[in-house]
């Protein structure tokens, strides 16, 4: 049974599934290259992935606090349905004090504004200073191919629309949340950063975009998707990551896969994923 909702520590998270995005399943990569990228594609049924877009709601320690915020209203009628999951439990946005954010990556950020403006009138966006200062930098923009420039542009709205509400944050413990770490996880994007929950006897990771495909990429962690800005950093991370999750039982959940879950070896000794027990 899929879990949607874990406690650790002093702090209650809740998955709200912002949307579905439904990419051609062209957009997976993998490190060794086509020959062994073309059979992985092949034994996908149909044309497209199915990748959940989630946020998560941390309440805890005096906190109501996001984990990024999803697209909101601006990638169509589909999405955004994050406002709605927090309505109907009964939290406004202006309750939301602190939104701890993974990456720029518009599908986590987008949800922070209504137009240019900004959406949450009383939060203190938490960002990685490294991915603040890539997509601030215009050299960095002009290295990047024409596709994946578009979140410049609307890290230069986040920042006009919040200004002294954005504080950077580096890797390891969060200001203000006990318990709770910045977990490097860089090469989706540069500074990109877990957020990790320590307990008495479990830890819960929410990993971003390490992962956006299980079990594939538990299976085989070079398998990446092309918006990945550095792929080679991107599956050096995967890579630790499934195998520090499964030797330390970590409980994980991630931006754009199902429930929290585990990894753990199989009866074929193989690491497999499933859901976690509440």
């Amino acid at each position: 049974m899929t879990v949607n909702t874990f406690t650790i520590g002093a702090y209650s998270i809740d998955i709200l599934l912002d949307g579905i995005f439904e990419p051609t399943k062209q957009l997976l990569t993998h490190q060794k290259g086509a020959a062994r990228l073309q059979p992985i594609i092949d034994g996908i049924e149909g044309d497209t992935l199915h990748f959940q877009v989630n946020c998560f709601l941390v309440r805890g320690n005096g906190h109501t606090a996001l984990v990024d915020s999803g697209a909101g209203n601006h990638w169509g009628p589909s999405f955004g349905h994050t406002r709605a999951a927090l309505k109907e439990k009964g939290i406004g946005l202006d309750q939301i004090d602190h939104v701890l954010v993974t990456h720029l990556h518009t599908d986590h950020i987008l949800g922070l504004l209504d137009g240019e403006d900004a959406a949450l009138p009383n939060a203190t966006l938490l960002v990685p200073r490294v991915d603040l200062e890539f997509f601030t930098n215009a050299e960095a923009r002009a290295a990047l191919p024409a596709e994946k420039q578009g979140t410049f542009d609307t890290v230069a709205t986040l920042v006009k629309a919040y200004g002294s509400r954005i504080v950077t944050i580096e890797a390891g413990a969060v200001p203000g949340f006990a318990g709770i770490t910045a977990y490097p996880l860089p090469g989706h994007t540069p500074g990109q950063v877990g957020y990790q929950f320590a307990g008495t006897d479990k830890t819960v990771l929410l990993i971003a975009d390490a992962m956006h495909t299980t079990p594939l990429q538990v299976e085989d962690p070079e398998i990446g998707v092309g918006f990945d800005i550095d792929s080679e950093t991107a599956a050096k991370t995967r890579i630790a990551l499934v195998k520090d999750t499964a030797a330390k039982g970590w409980v994980i959940a991630g931006a754009h896969i199902l429930g929290f879950s585990t990894i753990s070896a199989g009866a074929d000794g193989h690491l497999v994923i499933a859901p976690a027990a509440a």
